[in-house]
């Protein structure tokens, strides 16, 4: 499945949606055809989503190492080793341990955090990993807020926090850019909400002369925000050139970070396990343009 699921019913509900179609998929397989499963392990890896996309997330990982030419006979004889341990597993929770440490090792021997998986635009996405690769080195964190080229186009929205507080729950920023590049400008909102507890972003895109940014006196909000078609607000986003044959997605908690970069917009997306970036080209109505991926086996999942 490499199309975005719209949003309809309650977060956990899509969760929920999300993690049986998770399971239908890992039933076809991980990284090899479940159907020809010899193994106790692989009949294990073929049976549990979560061990299915962790041998999809080795199987890129791996491929991505055996590419530095320094070292590919290493890596080659470190996976077998690796692999004959794996088979010695009798349960789910070592064959899962085997997998988060063997995907920790590939990522060191990387030396970087975030690997290109995909890309379209070679300069684009080249020019992206070394900015998330630096942040991740020095802070261990993506600093969006530290970088010009994530801030320069939004100014925060004043919601009259004094009388209707929201204890940092809800924020607003506006710009005024051309984010799906048609030639016109627009009014972009993002609006950060609490999701128990954690941030969720979304973007609405409103024509230029909307009056959207008026602020409803009595209740501290805009006007009718959401009522437009034109805007990313989504519970999960399948990876439209999936590098694994399960599918990969991210969601939940969404970080989006729209930037302009030579001229063209783009979204920097990700959620609150960011394993995966995307980068894309929003295009109308949820529909976005995948550009580039990024992978970061070491950070682990907190779904």
């Amino acid at each position: 499945m490499n199309t975005s699921m719209k949003r309809s019913g309650s977060v956990w509900l899509a969760l929920c949606v999300a993690g049986a179609f998770s399971f239908a998929l890992s039933a076809q397989g991980a990284s090899f055809d479940c159907a020809n499963a010899s193994t106790k392990v692989e009949h294990l890896i073929c049976g549990n989503p979560e061990l299915s996309r962790l041998d999809d997330e080795l199987s890129v990982a791996y491929k991505v190492a055996l590419k530095d030419e320094r070292q590919p006979y290493p890596i080659r004889q470190a996976q077998k080793q690796w692999m004959k341990e794996r088979n010695e597993c009798a349960d789910v929770g070592c064959v899962k341990r085997a997998y988060e440490e063997r995907l920790s090792k590939l990522s060191l021997s990387n030396g970087d955090s975030y690997t290109l998986v995909m890309s379209k635009d070679t300069k684009l996405c080249n020019a992206m990993l070394t900015l998330y690769n630096e942040d991740m080195k020095a802070y261990k964190i993506i600093r969006y807020d530290q970088h010009e080229i994530f801030t320069n186009i939004w100014k925060p929205v004043d919601m009259d926090e004094a009388n209707h507080p929201t204890y940092g729950c809800m924020k607003y920023w506006r710009g005024i850019f051309d984010i799906n590049n048609d030639g016109k400008t627009e009014v972009v909102i993002k609006r950060s909400a609490c999701l128990s507890g954690t941030l969720n972003d979304s973007l609405y895109i409103y024509p230029e002369s909307s009056d959207v940014l008026t602020l409803n006196p009595q209740s501290g909000k805009l006007n009718p925000l959401k009522d437009t078609d034109n805007k990313f607000n989504e519970d999960i986003y399948y990876l439209k050139n999936s590098p694994t044959t399960s599918g990969v997605w991210i969601g939940g908690h969404f970080v989006l970070n729209p930037f302009i970069l030579n001229g063209t917009s783009y979204i920097s997306m990700t959620d609150q396990t960011p394993r995966w970036i995307v980068i894309a080209q929003y295009k109308q109505a949820e529909e976005l343009q995948d550009i580039c991926y990024f992978f970061d086996p070491a950070i682990e999942h907190q779904r």
